[in-house]
């Protein structure tokens, strides 16, 4: 892709702008903030952003922490497929955050 196709690509995609989400900190603590997301990638994480044409997303209660990862998770293939499909797990993981998951043997 050229790097006029992928900034066009970026342009196309919406900004979001979270409002009043709780994020951890290193230290154990938290704080309330705003992230601004625009191209598929966090751009900017500050109380009192604003940006025009972004999306806003009231978050006051809510928490924003990094992709997790499901270090124990059974797919059930081969032989359960009745049960779940890697297919199935991995969406349902990624439907609730789960940025990547390792299957358990």
């Amino acid at each position: 892709m050229t790097a006029a196709g992928a900034q066009q690509q970026e342009e196309s995609q919406p900004r979001w702008l979270i409002r009043g989400v709780t994020v951890p900190d290193a230290d154990g603590g938290s704080r309330v903030t705003d992230i601004l997301i625009g191209g598929g990638s966090v751009t900017a994480i500050e109380s009192g952003l604003n940006h025009s044409g972004a999306r806003v997303l009231d978050a006051d209660g809510l928490i924003a922490l990094p992709g997790l990862v499901d270090l124990h998770t059974h797919l059930r293939e081969p032989g359960r497929e009745d049960a779940e499909t890697v297919e199935t797990g991995t969406a349902a993981a990624a439907q609730i955050g789960r940025a990547s998951c390792r299957e358990r043997v």
